[in-house]
């Protein structure tokens, strides 16, 4: 998965199970626990029930930052633009 992609998942307001598998590639028992993980420092605020949480709320428990996310898209796009042009 590229990291263009990625960050089109980290830009949603609410991320599901499957949202998860991708990011992270894993299976979906891993993604169910990273919520499980999230809901139990971040309870459901505002009685969201299911398998999705809230991005900030992953993006704290997990010390993420949306910059870093920025960064490699923008690296990746400036990496394969370069790469195109001396093919």
């Amino acid at each position: 998965m590229s990291n263009k992609e990625k960050l089109s998942i980290v830009l949603k307001p609410y991320l599901k199970a499957k949202d998860i598998m991708q990011l992270l590639e894993c299976g979906r028992n891993t993604a169910l626990d990273v919520i499980k993980v999230v809901k139990q420092k971040f309870p459901d605020r505002l009685c969201i029930y299911g398998c999705e949480i809230r991005t900030c709320d992953f993006f704290a428990v997990y010390e993420l930052k949306l910059e870093d996310f920025i960064r490699s898209a923008e690296l990746e796009e400036t990496y394969l633009n370069k790469s195109e042009v001396k093919a």
